[in-house]
């Protein structure tokens, strides 16, 4: 086995009976790549063999199909980039306080942040900024680091043909000053290995750098893997790419590829990164039709189909109702017209081939592409920014969150917020997952939430309904093969219900306290009366209170007077309350319509 960080065994130390020479005609490469993921069992002992020539695959997959120490051997899907091949809404009211980069809004006749318009940037801007500590991975043929709107440190940069940190870029003999023009874009091989650098800048291109273009999570970490070896549009290491990215921190992965075919292995190793916290988006595909596509459609994974500015499905998208979320990844519609070259834009390595002939954008690294593509990282993106704020969340709750927020088939970033700050009230308290392994049974206990009405609750494994409870009870217990993972428990109110509240699975029972504890104030629970622009808390459970804005000004400070405090001649925007309540003192986020 591998030891450490280190993923790679010789092929040889795998079959050490093997007769010298033997392997060597079946093209395998000299290492092996292990899949182990968290603490799966299944995948401390699967390997990915790779090859150099294919000719003689078939035959030593069924040599290893007919070997009794080898429980499952099968090959791996071969992914291609989800971009649209390149051929041939109204815009809301801007605030004044806009992002002095040249490229946001419209620019030489081009309406070049379309996207982010649907997408509520307006809204949010002045309000949210990404959070450094929250890491958001592009898994791509390759990123081009050195791109002047991106700044991805070294340590988040790998690239899986050379098992090399440090860089991801795109193969460095490629021509990339040569214009083909848009028309004939997809025949430019540096404009195809331009699709992750172009991924990344949709994600989190930096704001406010007098550079190029605006994003919606500029400030989160950014991480580029290459996975592509030879061919921009073949995706050759993906689960290597993965694999590295979690193992680095990733919390966000976006998958900006797929196939019609999938892997038991690969769905065993998607879930076990999903146990472990981090959230996957990955593209519906392009060919237009309700055929499911991998990896979007493992249990888990959010798979992100695309729209045009006027909120109708992009002709190219795949649909189905196995489609979670819908983002912008089209074209900007005029007049019920499509527009084919106001695409996305974005970072690109190579110099614009649809805009080369717009003063703005000549010989310049920035271009339009299309497809679910695009979507799927503004989709990674917006739950970046989510995360920054409720860096607790899981891939379960975001897309649970991502659905709701959906306004005019797009999500509404800003409404997914506003869904965060005011549900809080409803949902369950203290849940708790623990489990016996040895029975294979899992207790999950609550307490019901502080606002009444409550009918039932319901109770999910994953993405799986596993139960439903009375009002009055707050415990289940169930088993199932696999006791890892994440449960969630709901709260009903007649025809409505609260946000999912999850948490992990772990070993051993559940605490169980009989005795109410104080309330202190890291426990109180708070309202905003949007009518009287006023903050309630409960009476008497605390002394004082400062407000700080978005940029850590103290805006408010209050000792008790009454429950309710008057945030009159503040403006609207997300605020950070801290609260005493001797000896203690806790912090929570508002928002102030």
């Amino acid at each position: 086995m591998p030891k450490g960080d280190n993923r790679y065994i010789p092929v040889s130390a795998l079959f050490p009976t093997a007769a010298k020479g033997t392997l060597d005609k079946y093209g395998l490469r000299a290492e092996a790549f292990c899949l182990r993921s968290g603490n799966n069992p299944a995948l401390q002992y699967a390997f990915k063999l790779r090859f150099d020539s294919v000719q003689n695959a078939g035959l030593l997959l069924r040599q290893l199909q007919q070997d009794p120490r080898i429980e499952l051997v099968e090959r791996v899907p071969l992914y291609r980039a989800s971009a649209c091949p390149s051929d041939g809404f109204s815009l809301k009211n801007r605030l004044k306080e806009t992002p002095d980069d040249p490229f946001h809004g419209i620019v030489d006749s081009i309406h070049a942040s379309w996207h982010l318009d649907m997408m509520g940037f307006d809204e949010l801007y002045g309000k949210y900024t990404g959070n450094p500590d929250i890491k958001v991975a592009v898994v791509d043929n390759a990123v081009w680091s050195g791109h002047e709107d991106l700044d991805i440190l070294p340590e988040n940069l790998y690239n899986t043909c050379t098992n090399a940190q440090g860089e991801a870029n795109p193969p460095s003999h490629i021509d990339r000053e040569m214009v083909y023009g848009g028309g004939f874009a997809g025949m430019n091989p540096a404009y195809n290995w331009s699709h992750g650098t172009h991924c990344a800048g949709l994600i989190a291109a930096v704001n406010n750098n007098g550079k190029g273009i605006a994003s919606l999570a500029s400030g989160v970490s950014l991480m580029g893997i290459r996975t592509a070896e030879s061919e921009p549009g073949i995706f050759d290491n993906t689960m290597e790419g993965i694999a590295w990215a979690a193992d680095h921190g990733a919390k966000v992965i976006s998958l900006s590829y797929g196939s019609e075919y999938n892997s038991s292995i690969e769905r065993e190793f998607f879930q076990s990164c999903i146990n472990q916290g981090i959230v996957f988006f990955a593209s519906a595909g392009n060919k237009s039709r309700d055929k499911e596509q991998y990896p979007a459609c493992y249990p888990g994974v959010i798979a992100v189909g695309s729209v045009n500015s006027d909120g109708h499905r992009s002709d190219f998208s795949n649909y189905g109702d196995w489609v979670d979320v819908w983002m912008p990844g089209g074209y900007y519609i005029d007049h019920d017209t499509v527009v084919k070259d106001q695409q996305l834009l974005s970072t690109t390595w190579c110099v614009s081939q649809w805009l080369y002939d717009k003063p703005s954008f000549s010989d310049r690294y920035y271009d339009m592409m299309a497809g679910t593509s695009m979507a799927t990282p503004l989709a990674a993106s917006a739950s970046a920014l989510l995360l920054s704020y409720y860096p607790e969340l899981n891939g379960y709750q975001i897309k649970e969150i991502l659905q709701r927020a959906t306004q005019d088939s797009c999500v509404y970033v800003p409404e997914a917020f506003r869904l965060l700050e005011n549900d809080g009230l409803r949902q369950v308290r203290d849940l708790q997952a623990g489990r016996d392994e040895a029975a294979g049974q899992v207790e999950v206990i609550w307490k019901a939430p502080e606002q009444e009405g409550v009918t039932a609750y319901r109770l999910y494994h994953g993405e799986t309904y596993i139960g439903q409870t009375e009002a009055g009870t707050t415990r289940f217990g169930f088993s199932a093969p696999d006791t890892t993972g994440f449960v969630g428990v709901r709260a009903i109110y007649g025809q409505d219900s609260s946000l999912l509240c999850c948490v992990p699975i772990r070993k051993g029972a559940p605490e169980v306290s009989n005795q109410e504890q104080p309330e202190s104030a890291s426990s109180l629970r708070f309202w905003i009366n949007q009518t009287e622009r006023s903050l309630h808390l409960p009476e008497g459970n605390w002394h004082r209170l400062e407000i700080f804005d978005v940029k850590g000004r103290l805006v408010l400070e209050k000792r008790y007077e009454a429950d309710a405090v008057s945030l009159q001649g503040l403006p609207s925007g997300l605020y950070l309350c801290r609260i005493w309540n001797d000896p203690d003192s806790s912090t929570f986020k508002f928002i102030l319509p």
